[in-house]
């Protein structure tokens, strides 16, 4: 009876170890690079997103544009969570500012909360990409939440 509870225990022992020696992707790449288009950030933003863990990340993305009648910059900060590792499902929560001026005259800055949910398709190789869907909504602006789909495409080291 004993040696049967030892065996068990040796190979639960021997998997679990197994299973954590196996290296994932962003085990081996945790910075992620790329451009978003549509998204959290509206138009097309270019994003840095670095995975202290496996599984949860840190992100922020720019887009600064302008001409002599104005610009504009979007900054989407967010965090996120990848709980599978080359194919997963891929979830992420933040704020987007967006910032319009008409140099010299009038600013404007809307701050809008994001919850994104879609797929990562993350290569070893370095590729990932990642459709997704995100819900935005600005209570400041009284103008309620919209469903926008979004492309993020880019690299990893």
């Amino acid at each position: 009876m004993k040696a049967r509870w030892y065996i068990l225990a040796l190979v639960l022992g021997c998997t679990a170890f197994a299973a954590h020696a196996q290296a994932e992707v962003r085990d081996q790449r945790r910075t992620l690079i790329g451009s978003e288009i549509l998204g959290r950030g509206g138009l097309v933003t270019f994003n840095v997103e670095y995975f202290p863990t496996p599984r949860f990340g840190l992100g922020a993305g720019l887009l600064a544009a302008g001409n002599s009648d104005g610009g504009l910059f979007i900054l989407p900060l967010y965090i996120s969570f990848v709980p599978g590792d080359v194919h997963s499902v891929y979830t992420g929560a933040g704020l987007s500012i967006f910032h319009g001026t008409d140099f010299g005259t009038d600013s404007d800055t809307v701050r809008i909360f994001t919850l994104s949910v879609g797929y990562q398709f993350h290569s070893s190789g370095g590729l990932f990409v990642r459709p997704l869907f995100t819900l935005m909504s600005a209570p400041d602006e009284g103008d309620g939440a919209f469903i926008w789909p979004g492309m993020t495409i880019g690299g990893s080291f």
